[in-house]
């Protein structure tokens, strides 16, 4: 059992450094949702489903930020959030979107 704790307390700690080489913002957050919860949830994972909508939307944001935005790539993002909002399959979207990128972009 302490093989076991010890395992997943340095496989932790390994996480957070890197984090904090890799991303200091990143690092931040996670840290920060780590002190909640220890408080919040008594060090349970019950926050891990919000830690990865936190990190969904700053994975979105960078994204959004990143990508040289013209009226071409606005409705192509703009059909697959439509798609994806009418539950359309994700691996349909993907796949039609690769397509699609291909011949357009």
């Amino acid at each position: 059992m302490f093989k076991q704790i010890a395992l997943l307390f340095l496989i932790l700690l390994a996480g957070l450094l890197l984090l904090y080489v890799a991303d200091i913002k990143l690092f931040r957050l996670a840290a920060m949702m780590l002190r909640i919860d220890l408080f919040a949830f008594g060090g349970g994972f019950a926050s891990v489903p919000l830690m990865l909508h936190e990190l969904l939307f700053y994975v979105t944001l960078k994204f959004a930020l990143a990508v040289p935005w013209d009226i071409v790539r606005l409705l192509f993002g703009l059909g697959a959030l439509i798609a994806l909002a009418k539950r359309v399959d994700v691996l349909y979207v993907v796949l039609i979107g690769a397509a699609i990128s291909i011949v357009v972009l």
